[in-house]
């Protein structure tokens, strides 16, 4: 069976690998926000609403990407205002970018329809937890040399994947969550 996730969310970490020296001036002229209780600003980009919190380190958490166009974008706004505002970025080999974590998300019933969701019957999987009283979701995780990942089981059959670092990986996730309620 095909299965396809949607991805909601891609959450990854840049490192200029060099010190971005950025002051409240300079931040405000460059339209970046101050981080509360950190030592950091935020750029939001204005049209994909992607979120960036950039360290003085070089290092610069991107959050709200749903593809590698967006990322790509994001990195390319967020290096043209560090420019604007006179801070010298300098790009080779030694800059990384990696995606950390990313959120995806299904349902169930396009491709059981038929199933009823019995969350409890679930929780008795193996790698599954269940506490109705904290959250109305089962937790199943996955993680062996082929499937490495977890999820949220909805009663509605929406499912909420994560710790996954690729849309492949997130497939593989939900064929295994299927693979899991459909026995």
């Amino acid at each position: 069976m095909k299965v396809k996730t949607r991805i909601e969310n891609i959450f990854c970490l840049i490192d200029f690998k060099q010190e971005l020296e950025i002051d409240d001036r300079m931040a405000e002229e460059a339209g970046l926000e101050a981080a509360k209780n950190l030592s950091s600003y935020i750029y939001t980009h204005p049209e994909l609403q992607t979120k960036m919190m950039i360290f003085s380190s070089g290092k610069v958490f991107l959050n709200g990407a749903k593809n590698q166009d967006e990322i790509a974008s994001s990195f390319w706004a967020l290096i043209r205002k560090l420019r604007e505002i006179g801070i010298r970025i300098i790009l080779g080999p030694h800059t990384k970018i990696e995606i950390e974590n990313l959120l995806a998300t299904a349902d169930l019933h396009d491709y059981l329809p038929d199933l009823e969701i019995d969350l409890e019957k679930i929780s008795m999987k193996q790698n599954a937890t269940y506490e109705p009283e904290k959250f109305p979701a089962v937790f199943l995780n996955f993680f062996s040399s082929q499937v490495k990942g977890s999820a949220m089981v909805f009663k509605s059959g929406r499912i909420l994947i994560g710790d996954v670092k690729s849309q492949e990986d997130a497939d593989l996730v939900l064929e295994r969550v299927i693979e899991t309620v459909r026995y």
